[in-house]
């Protein structure tokens, strides 16, 4: 909620302080973090001052010594980290986005509206993620919002209009649904419950990784050799991240699909 809210917020603080909302100042710009930044501080001191955390005692004999090693998990379980990190690597800041959406004619006082709109798309997509991924499986679902976020990433090298991007971060919002928790569940799915901590910190690792790389490789794209040579790219490699988890055994841990 907070997602949809606060860029709403943004939007109205950026109309209501910059002189021309059209092309806002470095210091309106400003004057909106800081704005921004009161909730935060106010988070914080709720925290830090009333919310308590319940000790437990946990006995020696039935706590498990902690192995963050690879060792301890199989070769698909690798080769499905390994698509993730390729993925990722096609997967740079939005930043870029807005930018992209700003050169095609979106007034920057908009992106904010433009930015709730992406989350409110996450939203309501999720729950149809969840449902399909119950429905059809993991892969599935992970494989067409992967897909989605190629053709996505694939049109963005060519928008040209507002209504395009617009149409474009509404979308884009797709494929989070699809993938986000769908993701997680299918690390759940594929380690033992033991193993799941583990296994959550390598998934972790393997997106930490390669995300700072894919903004500047993304990047170093775009300005060497043009934005549309930059999505295209990115779309390219998620393509490949897809072709290669199909090859990621799933069977026997993905749902089997109802019969209607």
């Amino acid at each position: 909620m907070g997602a949809v809210i606060g860029p709403v917020i943004a939007f109205g603080l950026l109309t209501y302080l910059a002189v021309d909302s059209s092309n806002p100042t470095a210091r309106e710009y400003q004057r909106v973090f800081l704005f921004a930044s009161i909730p935060v501080v106010l988070g914080l001191f709720v925290i830090v001052f009333f919310v308590h955390e319940e000790k437990k005692e946990t006995k020696k004999e039935d706590a498990n010594p902690i192995k963050f090693s690879l060792r301890e998990f199989d070769g698909n379980f690798k080769k499905f980290l390994f698509v993730i990190a390729l993925f990722t690597l096609s997967n740079s800041t939005d930043a870029f986005l807005l930018l992209r959406a700003e050169q095609a004619g979106i007034a920057p006082a908009m992106l904010p509206l433009l930015w709730m709109v992406l989350h409110f798309s996450k939203v309501i997509f999720s729950l149809a993620g969840g449902n399909l991924s119950d429905r059809l499986g993991r892969k599935p679902t992970i494989l067409t919002g992967w897909f989605v976020y190629a053709g996505v990433y694939l049109a963005f090298a060519f928008v040209s209009s507002p209504w395009q991007a617009w149409m474009l971060f509404i979308i884009y919002g797709v494929y989070f649904g699809l993938t986000e928790g769908v993701e997680k569940a299918l690390v759940a799915d594929m380690v033992s419950e033991e193993k799941r901590g583990t296994a959550f910190g390598f998934y972790n690792l393997a997106y930490g990784i390669t995300v700072l790389p894919a903004s500047l490789l993304f990047g170093l794209l775009w300005s060497r050799f043009g934005v549309e040579t930059a999505f295209a790219v990115s779309a390219s490699i998620s393509v490949l991240a897809a072709i290669l988890l199909l090859g990621i055994k799933t069977k026997g841990l993905d749902p089997t699909p109802s019969a209607t």
